[in-house]
């Protein structure tokens, strides 16, 4: 486990998926229009808000994220894309859980 993932607390892996989920949701919501500098600033600080909590992996993860995000944004017929964005927004719930959850038994 890399050192600087036992220094997130509990309530800072809450925050982070908590982040996801938000963009997800706004990304769902305008989906099928043209990404707008408002949506992508927001995925740009839940990339950014991620690295500190996890190695090349998430940090790899989290671009794959934005990119399933603007994919779906982009989309004149979002369905796919959408799909494909829950399926990283979930993977990416699990890294961020298993890695709060090593943290946590870690610091313990």
């Amino acid at each position: 486990m890399p050192a600087h993932t036992l220094h997130a607390s509990a309530d800072e892996w809450r925050q982070a998926i908590a982040a996801v989920d938000d963009a997800v949701d706004v990304v769902r919501r305008d989906a099928g229009t043209t990404p707008m500098p408002e949506h992508l600033d927001l995925l740009a600080r839940v990339v950014r808000s991620l690295r500190p909590l996890g190695g090349a992996d998430v940090a790899a993860l989290a671009h794959d994220f934005r990119d399933a995000c603007v994919r779906v944004l982009e989309s004149a017929e979002p369905a796919a894309p959408i799909a494909s964005l829950g399926l990283v927004q979930d993977h990416l719930r699990r890294m961020l859980l298993r890695r709060a959850q090593g943290g946590m038994r870690d610091a313990a």
